[in-house]
Formats: structure tokens, C-alpha cells, sequence
């Protein structure tokens, strides 16, 4: 495999996980946005809600904010990873174990978050899905 063709897919593999993590980020700050418009309203209807309906639908917030945390976590480890990865190149010979050992556990790091943040949104969107189920009670 010649360098140019291993350049180019490290370059498509890099830009492909900053794009997820990207969408993520905005998915996550999207339906939390969504949801204040949405718990505004509930708060401004006349009867008023009961506090407690109106909780559980607030509570949800939580996920898609630990799914933020967890995508920009990931991003700071993606940039480890690829730091690592110039030093596993370019770095001295004699520690170059090293910089493969830790560009590994770091990237594991990072995919194992990516897949939290995602897991995160998909327990928050059942959680307002259970929440609206019950205020429709």
C-alpha cells in the first residue's frame, strides 16, 4: 500500500469520526432545545400540569446533557489519538511502544464514548417518549 493511498484513508477515517461526533453534538443540544420549547409550553397551558408530570419530562434534559459530555470527551480523545499517532511515526524509536500502546487505549477511549453519547440519546428519546405517554394519562 503506498503512503499516499494510507494518508488519504487516515485523512477520510479522521474526518469521518469528527463529522459523528459533530452530529451527535448537535442531535443531542438539538433535542435538548426542543425540549425546553416544548416544557414552556406545557407551563404555560392553562390548566397547569402537575409538577410532577412536568419533572419527568425535565429529568430527560439529563441524557441528551451526558451525551454532550460524552461526545466532547470523545473529541479531545480523537485528538489524542491522532497526536499519538504522528508521535508513533515521527517520535524516538525507544519510546514508540510506548506511543502505540497508549494511541491504542486512548482510541478505544474514544469509541467507546461515541457509542455512550449515542446509547445516551437513544435513553433520552424513550424517556420523553414515556414522559409525554404519561402527561397524555
Amino acid at each position: 500500500m503506498s503512503d499516499d493511498f494510507a494518508n488519504s484513508v487516515n485523512e477520510q477515517a479522521i474526518e469521518a469520526s469528527n463529522m459523528v461526533l459533530k452530529t451527535l453534538i448537535i442531535l443531542h443540544g438539538g433535542a435538548s432545545i426542543g425540549l425546553l420549547a416544548f416544557l414552556g409550553n406545557l407551563i404555560g397551558k392553562s390548566p397547569p400540569l402537575r409538577a410532577d408530570k412536568v419533572a419527568n419530562v425535565a429529568m430527560s434534559i439529563t441524557s441528551f446533557g451526558w451525551g454532550i459530555v460524552a461526545a466532547v470527551v470523545a473529541m479531545v480523545l480523537a485528538y489524542a489519538t491522532h497526536y499519538l499517532t504522528v508521535a508513533t511515526q515521527w517520535g524516538r524509536e525507544e519510546r514508540r511502544d510506548d506511543y502505540r500502546a497508549g494511541k491504542t487505549i486512548i482510541h478505544g477511549l474514544a469509541i467507546c464514548l461515541t457509542t455512550v453519547s449515542l446509547i445516551l440519546f437513544v435513553c433520552g428519546m424513550f424517556s420523553v417518549r414515556d414522559s409525554i405517554i404519561q402527561i397524555l394519562d
